[in-house]
């Protein structure tokens, strides 16, 4: 929700806040937070409301620290990514459609790529990557997780 790599805190583009809220209500979505700000749920919660995402919409986020050990610029700290979020939709058969939005290759690894939009950290969240996130979340969920 931002175009840069290595942000020192929290920082959301405007535009890029707005598309996601378009796409969170065209969908009817929740979202689950595997940023590396992930530990800070609530807050993530209260910074998306003054963007007019209700808190609400914000359901839970991915098991981990959060990366909290790294900069947000270093590759190592995403390795686990996929492995989180499988783990997480473990959890939550109830789950049936899905899509990860990341600007980070590594979430969206093995049986999770049909859901995956990699958005680039440059441009950031951009309409064809809404349509593209409309599609995966047609995309069934696997049976093995």
């Amino acid at each position: 929700l931002n175009r840069t790599r290595d942000a020192k805190h929290v920082r959301l583009d405007e535009d890029l806040v707005a598309r996601l809220r378009d796409f969170v209500k065209s969908a009817d979505t929740g979202i689950v937070l595997s940023t590396y700000w992930r530990a800070f749920t609530d807050y993530i919660r209260f910074i998306l409301s003054r963007y007019k995402i209700p808190q609400e919409r914000v359901i839970d986020r991915t098991p981990g620290r959060g990366h909290l050990g790294w900069r947000a610029s270093d590759d190592k700290a995403y390795e686990s990514r996929s492995h989180e979020i499988i783990e997480w939709l473990s959890q939550h058969p109830e789950v049936e459609s899905f899509v990860i939005l990341d600007d980070r290759e590594a979430a969206g690894l093995g049986v999770l790529a049909p859901h995956f939009v990699h958005v680039k950290t440059e441009v950031g969240l951009t309409e064809a990557d809404v349509r593209a996130a409309h599609k995966a979340l047609k995309v069934p969920r696997p049976h093995d997780i």
